[in-house]
């Protein structure tokens, strides 16, 4: 018998095809949710929830996991209920009448295999899966053998559906839309926190939620840091760091840009053209098969050659998804290459205290032949 134990909060949404629910609000080990993933294609995958994410669980009509539960939540219900509301009742009223914990339920699981011969190897995520959950695990079933899977999951995850394309598209789209009201809103005398107030007002509309605003002007926008509560006023030759992204219909989306207010110095402008040919001529050389260290080693070479020659960078872009940053990372060490319906951002941003965060990002998916650019927006903004 060989299943993984799939536990972050990000791969359980992605093979369960839930919404991340309780877990993201109490946190992880007060209410797991799990994913149980046999590799024979005869055993449906186990999706193991606590039973105040039940009514995520039901709103998801195709789920590819059988859903059990666990724990208790004290509700009442009125008499006249639908369908949904009535599973619901039902899953409470067995939850409470047959208590356990999420472990228990998974250590059933591995009971239903005892008759299986030889060791159970188990794929485990080591980066999420706490030490006396597995220690748990193997007091009461010896035969475990564990197997870190954290590496495979996310390159699983890499190689993007047509669907996932759509979604990662359609969230750019509202992330911009975002960008834009933004933009919208910027004149000398604004503070940083309205500009994101109203990013967020924007996203707000489409029901898709912010994974970060970080909206930053002056000499200290080389910082990283959200622009919620920054009191900073915009002045006239300054330049703003504009990073957002968001989630929607649970796939994010990643975009920045510099904008100009007003004639900024040669010193900036030398930058902005430097960060902006490293990102646009780093793009036009994206295709099937071209190993991920030379997208590195180009994207810096052309930066240092149009104006920086000191430019440095751990990465020049990652992998996105349901999650901001995924694998692959456009790093100088990583051995994969560009494959079909990958989807990257690619960036070359440069940071300077003093001066300012100069960034400039776009979302690609790489096609069968070359690439197709996801971001659809002016990359040079003067105001």
């Amino acid at each position: 018998m060989d299943f993984a134990i799939v536990t972050s909060p990000s791969n359980v949404r992605y093979f369960s095809q839930t919404k991340l629910g309780i877990q993201g609000i109490i946190g992880w080990w007060d209410a797991p949710k799990i994913v149980l993933f046999p590799v024979s294609k005869d055993v449906k995958p186990v999706l193991v929830a606590n039973v105040m994410d039940a009514w995520n669980v039901l709103e998801q009509k195709e789920s590819p996991c059988e859903p059990l539960y666990y724990g208790d939540f004290v509700i009442d219900l009125a008499e006249r209920l639908n369908d949904q509301m009535k599973q619901l009742k039902q899953i409470c009223e067995k939850s409470r009448a047959e208590p356990r914990d999420a472990f228990q339920l998974v250590s059933e699981f591995v009971n239903s295999w005892d008759g299986v011969a030889g060791p159970i190897n188990v794929g485990v995520e080591s980066h999420h899966l706490p030490s006396r959950a597995r220690d748990m695990l193997k007091s009461r079933h010896p035969k475990i053998e564990f197997k870190d899977v954290d590496d495979a999951l996310g390159k699983i995850r890499m190689i993007k559906t047509e669907e996932e394309v759509e979604k990662i598209r359609e969230s750019s789209i509202v992330n911009i839309k975002g960008f834009r009201a933004a933009l919208d809103e910027i004149r000398v005398g604004v503070k940083e926190s309205e500009l994101a107030r109203a990013y967020l007002d924007e996203i707000a509309k489409y029901d898709a939620h912010p994974c970060y605003v970080m909206i930053n002007a002056g000499p200290s926008s080389a910082a990283i840091f959200p622009s919620y509560d920054k009191p900073y006023k915009i002045r006239k030759g300054d330049t703003i760091r504009m990073d957002v992204g968001c989630e929607y219909k649970g796939y994010c989306s990643d975009v920045s840009r510099t904008v100009s207010i007003g004639n900024v110095s040669e010193e900036k402008k030398t930058i902005l053209n430097a960060t902006t040919a490293g990102c646009v001529e780093t793009i036009k050389r994206l295709e099937p098969g071209l190993p991920i260290r030379e997208i590195f080693d180009y994207a810096v070479s052309v930066v240092r050659e149009a104006g920086i020659p000191n430019y440095r960078r751990a990465n020049v872009g990652h992998g996105i998804g349901i999650e901001v940053h995924e694998l692959p990372d456009l790093t100088p060490k990583e051995e994969g290459v560009l494959e079909t319906n990958m989807v990257i951002n690619l960036e070359t941003p440069y940071y300077s205290f003093g001066i300012g965060g100069f960034p400039c990002e776009e979302t690609v998916r790489i096609t069968r032949k070359s690439y197709e650019l996801l971001t659809r927006m002016e990359r040079e903004i003067q105001l």
